[in-house]
Formats: C-alpha cells, sequence, structure tokens
C-alpha cells in the first residue's frame, strides 16, 4: 500500500521503520493430521520474546487458522499503548474483517488477482485499478 500511497516520494527500504507488523502464519489444519501423533497444545506457550528485549514494532499481530477456526494475536508495546487502546483497536479490526466477510460472501461479488491473468500487461491494467481504488480509499 505504501508503494501506491507514496508514489510522489520513492520509499527506500531504510526510510522505512513501521510500527505495525502483521503476520499471517498460515492454515495450519493442511499441515498437521487431525489424528496425527502431534496435535496443538491447549494451554498457552507464554510469551514468543523475552520481556527484556526491545520489540522491532510497537504493534505486532500474528495470525492463523487452526482447526477451521481463524486466530489473532497481538503484542503491542506497554510504553507506548494502553491495554483498552489495543482492544479497541482490535475490536473495530475484527469487526471489519466480519464486513469483508459478508461482502465477499454475497454471490454476486467476484474479484480477481495477478495470478488471475497470464500476461504482463493485463497484471499491469490491474495494478493501475489498484492504486485508483487505494488513492480514492486514502482520500476517505
Amino acid at each position: 500500500i505504501l508503494k501506491y500511497l507514496s508514489q510522489d516520494k520513492p520509499l527506500s527500504s531504510s526510510s522505512l521503520n513501521p510500527s505495525l507488523s502483521f503476520n499471517y502464519l498460515g492454515q495450519w489444519d493442511n499441515t498437521l493430521s487431525q489424528k496425527g501423533l502431534f496435535d496443538f497444545a491447549r494451554e498457552s506457550t507464554g510469551p514468543s520474546v523475552a520481556q527484556t528485549n526491545s520489540l522491532p514494532h510497537l504493534i505486532n499481530i500474528n495470525s492463523e487458522v487452526r482447526q477451521g477456526i481463524f486466530h489473532l494475536s497481538w503484542g503491542y508495546s506497554i510504553n507506548h499503548y494502553k491495554q483498552e487502546t489495543i482492544e479497541f483497536v482490535a475490536q473495530v479490526f475484527i469487526n471489519r474483517l466480519k464486513q469483508l466477510i459478508r461482502f465477499c460472501s454475497q454471490e454476486h461479488i467476484f474479484g480477481y488477482t495477478p495470478s488471475d491473468f497470464d500476461s504482463k500487461q493485463d497484471q499491469q491494467l490491474l495494478e493501475k485499478r489498484l492504486k485508483l481504488i487505494i488513492r480514492k480509499n486514502a482520500k476517505q
């Protein structure tokens, strides 16, 4: 998204210091057999990073699909955000995601991705349309 919103100012990797990380880990149901020797633990694994380590991002969201359920895990800097703020943002995120699912589940809705097209020209046309949509939404 940054690529399309900042065409006036070229971005370099050193100029980017995002405060948010979103990581989709995948759909684990396809990886682990339902009746296999190993399964996911039901109890918490605890923090994945020591509390004394500095965080690379102020907000870190990890997501995955396990046993047909989409899971979100939110981590954040307690020096920058209150728990209530993150809970509010998480609820807004979930509500928007539900709206998106309802919208995309409608019978008359259909969309394309670049992989749906064979030629480079078709992909460039799709990217131009995407740029227009992003710019329009950014102005709202």
